[in-house]
């Protein structure tokens, strides 16, 4: 289809995923591009649209591209008009690693793609009010976190895994959260930073 494509109206860039495209063509030739696209299936069966840059962005699947005064592409995630921030809800009874692995997800894809570190900042802060809306967290009282008097194994730092009277609710956040505390490291669990436990709960695979 490239080679057929009038010289006049060729992309200098074509990214395709799936049914979206990214191009860049020359100005003023998008509507002579779309409809020598459009001509290239006889049965009319495939349709191309276009939409044209916005004050000097555009989006593209997930991300969004944004033309730097100096000419540079910056890019942060996008999401569209109608996108409402629900995920897995903490309080549903999915298993706790799926739940997490929503958040751990969003957060890796922020450090993979967002390219500015102020931006890659506030896209963090997003995720992280965004969950807590949507999941209504509160602060756990300490009068509900009671340590284990004397640990057998596992970390010292272990708390008492409240009773639960049926099974769909000792599948829930709270109780779920500290039986997998419980089966954290020592070394994990004395991290001396937020950051450092983070990297080293990623290593950690729950049964």
């Amino acid at each position: 289809m490239a080679t057929t494509v009038p010289i006049d109206c060729r992309s200098k860039l074509w990214k395709l995923y799936v049914d979206d495209v990214l191009e860049i063509v020359k100005q003023g030739s998008v509507d002579q591009l779309t409809e020598h696209l459009n001509k290239a299936d006889d049965t009319g069966s495939i349709k191309f649209t276009h939409e044209p840059e916005k004050e000097k962005q555009i989006p593209f699947l997930d991300t969004l591209l944004i033309r730097k005064p100096d000419g540079e592409i910056k890019l942060l995630i996008y999401r569209k008009p109608t996108h409402t921030d629900q995920y897995l809800n903490l309080n549903s009874h999915h298993p706790l690693q799926h739940k997490l692995g929503v958040v751990r997800t969003l957060l890796d894809r922020a450090e993979r793609i967002v390219t500015d570190p102020k931006d890659r900042q506030k896209e963090e802060d997003h995720i992280r009010n965004r969950q807590n809306i949507t999941n209504q967290l509160i602060d756990i009282p300490d009068t509900q976190l009671i340590p284990v008097k004397t640990p057998t194994r596992g970390n010292n730092k272990r708390f008492t895994i409240p009773y639960t009277r049926t099974t769909l609710l000792k599948g829930t956040f709270f109780p779920d959260t500290i039986r997998l505390w419980n089966a954290l490291s020592q070394q994990v669990v004395d991290s001396p930073s937020v950051d450092v436990f983070k990297t080293r709960v990623k290593d950690v695979v729950f049964s």
